[in-house]
């Protein structure tokens, strides 16, 4: 049997942070990220609840903020680009999938030669998440 896709997830898998919560750092809402993260895995938290809070700290932060997060530190781990590089030379489907925002995602993708993306989707007018 052979390997056609895999779905892989993204923060703490294929990165070595949790990259939602270094865009929150951008809005001064690092520590309140991590809190209802954190309360989510102890399971204080249900379903998308802290994911949803967290996203909406993220308002009026730009795809172009985003994008520097990510050049100033991609946060990969060791081997995630030869991992992606396997799977592409071996026609493996990729799929990235995360509760994180599309923007920092397609960034991933980019970096990374991933094939498809699965991720929230915020509201954005004029470069900027509303």
């Amino acid at each position: 049997m052979k390997i056609k896709a895999v779905v892989i997830d993204f923060d703490g898998t294929i990165t070595t942070a949790d990259v939602l919560s270094m865009l929150c750092d951008l809005v001064g809402k690092k520590e309140e990220s991590e809190k209802l993260d954190a309360l989510f895995r102890e399971g204080k938290l249900k379903g998308l609840e802290a994911l949803v809070q967290r996203i909406n700290f993220l308002k009026g932060l730009s795809i172009e903020q985003i994008r520097s997060v990510v050049s100033q530190n991609d946060y990969l781990q060791k081997g995630a680009l030869e991992f992606f590089g396997f799977l592409r030379e071996n026609k493996i489907v990729s799929i990235i999938a995360s509760g994180s925002i599309m923007p920092l995602l397609e960034v991933y993708k980019e970096k990374l030669g991933a094939d498809y993306l699965v991720g929230s989707k915020p509201i954005i007018e004029d470069g900027r998440i509303v």
